[in-house]
């Protein structure tokens, strides 16, 4: 009798380096280098739009209160401590980078959720340092700037290892927009009218209304796969309202002061350069489905760019949206919802008080200049970032020839900070600031004090030689946007039996 030997056995190479594989990061430069606390307050003020837009702290309807919750990138912790002071019986933990939580402890107010809330400091890049299926809720807000196209598959792993069966994961995303508007087109000659005299003066009132959003409640959604697809950043940024150009504003060779494309090319470099998604709310469901059976898409909420108040370019106002809701779907690029669970989803009930037929609510058309404000706030962050691509690709470009001041200090430099005041100055025309709060509380401007803004514009419209119009047409011309945020909400498939829920002891014992 023949003994055959056993049959060799086959092994699976693949899943086992799949399984035992050691996350290895790559290096990556955060672009975002800001301490200042105008950051701190937009996202407050950003945490409360989006509450109100929404009726909640959270998109998923919560039936049975979560009692652990993590949020990655957390900030400073308002979302976490409004949710602790929501749910008595939950335990939050916010994890972030920087150190700028307070510390509730020392707060007389808070000590009702002091307790409840952790601060965990660390890059959620990184392996999450908490046990398997710990969390009720993951959330993770506004992660564009710091999370590259290559991390996001390891990232919602890691959110997917955390989370309960049956866990919700939540996310809210931005676009990185560059808030610069298109190359001007030239007005076309109108005869002179009561309106036309007249039309300068309500540039602000029509610019107010440049918010738009999409019902919700629509099922006309239609199933859309498509895909849309360094150096360390120095220290001591200028802040360009205290720079002062070397370079005459009548110059022939002088850029004009409208045309951006430059910055936006810079800015546009700087994300590649860092493998960064500029519109990552358009693939983000790519992402999410291969991690998760379960999730929805919301609908882009998208903010148009507030029009601008100087007389030269009055001739593209004519080419914004109008507010009576009849372009809408040409603004507004709804993602299909996914038919798993609708009602463990907000439904809007009030979202008719959100939108109406008739046009934007005034809530949310006096909110645009604020969205503005946010996203240039954003953008002044990176600006070192931004000059390092600037460099890249202008420094060598031959530079503008000034005989009157200044020679040697006409440098790419200073090219940039001459396009970066220009920006800046017409992104602070674009919110009319003076404007919304003289007409919400009443308050006059000091009559002999006008912003550098208001001295910039006025300026330049006594030089309409210096803008250079676009050839571009008005029907070719996409409607300029400042801001398109999206949520997104996943669960994890849930098995049979769940794991039971670390009390706080547990969990503090296991972090130390």
């Amino acid at each position: 009798m023949v003994v055959l030997p056993d049959p060799p056995t086959v092994k699976d190479v693949e899943h086992d380096l799949l399984k035992d594989k050691a996350h290895k990061r790559q290096p990556f430069n955060y672009p975002l280098i800001s301490s200042s606390t105008d950051m701190v307050d937009f996202s407050v003020w950003d945490h409360i739009f989006l509450t109100s837009l929404v009726g909640g702290l959270t998109i998923h309807q919560f039936e049975t209160p979560p009692s652990m919750i993590l949020d990655l990138g957390c900030g400073c912790g308002y979302w976490d401590i409004e949710m602790a002071r929501k749910y008595p019986r939950c335990m939050v933990v916010g994890l972030d980078k920087r150190h700028i939580q307070p510390n509730l402890h020392r707060l007389p107010d808070m000590a009702s959720i002091a307790s409840r809330v952790i601060w965990d400091h660390g890059d959620y890049l990184d392996k999450l340092n908490y046990d398997a299926c710990t969390f009720d809720m993951v959330r993770i807000s506004y992660g564009a700037l710091g999370v590259p196209e290559f991390e996001w598959q390891f990232l919602l792993e890691e959110v997917n290892r955390v989370l309960k069966p049956g866990g919700v994961f939540e996310l809210l995303e931005d676009d990185l927009i560059f808030p610069g508007g298109r190359p001007v087109s030239k007005p076309h000659h109108q005869p002179s009218s009561p309106e036309a005299e007249t039309s300068t003066q309500t540039f602000k009132t029509r610019s107010r209304n440049s918010l738009l959003t999409y019902d919700t409640r629509s099922s006309s959604f239609k199933p859309n796969t498509s895909s849309e697809g360094l150096t360390k950043s120095k220290s001591g940024s200028q802040d360009s309202s205290q720079y002062h150009s070397p370079i005459p504003w009548d110059d022939e060779n002088v850029e004009d002061p409208l045309d951006h494309s430059k910055l936006l090319a810079a800015w546009q470099e700087m994300l590649n350069s860092r493998w960064l998604n500029g519109q990552l709310t358009s693939v983000v469901p790519l992402y999410l489905a291969t991690i998760f059976q379960d999730y929805r898409a919301l609908p882009a909420l998208e903010v148009l760019l507030p029009l601008s108040d100087t007389p030269v370019v009055s001739g593209r106002n004519s080419f914004r949206c109008k507010t009576d809701g009849s372009t809408l779907d040409q603004i507004i690029d709804p993602a299909p919802f996914r038919h798993l669970r609708p009602a463990t989803v907000k439904d809007e009930p009030d979202a008719s008080s959100i939108r109406s037929d008739k046009g934007p609510s005034h809530h949310l058309s006096a909110s645009a200049p604020m969205h503005l404000a946010r996203a240039v706030q954003v953008v002044k962050g990176c600006k070192e970032a931004i000059w390092e691509a600037y460099e890249r690709l202008y420094g060598k470009d031959p530079v503008v020839k000034i005989v009157r001041e200044h020679p040697k200090r006409n440098t790419a430099r200073d090219q940039f900070e001459y396009a970066w005041m220009n920006w800046e100055n017409d992104m602070a025309d674009r919110m009319g600031m003076r404007d919304v709060v003289q007409a919400s509380l009443g308050w006059c401007p000091p009559p002999d004090d006008p912003p550098d803004w208001r001295i910039w514009r006025d300026r330049i419209s006594r030089q309409p030689e210096n803008i250079r119009y676009s050839s571009v047409s008005s029907s070719s011309t996409r409607f300029d946007i400042c801001r398109c945020v999206r949520g997104f909400v996943a669960w994890k498939r849930t098995t049979d039996e769940a794991p039971p829920v670390p009390d706080k002891s547990e969990y503090v014992s296991n972090r130390s």
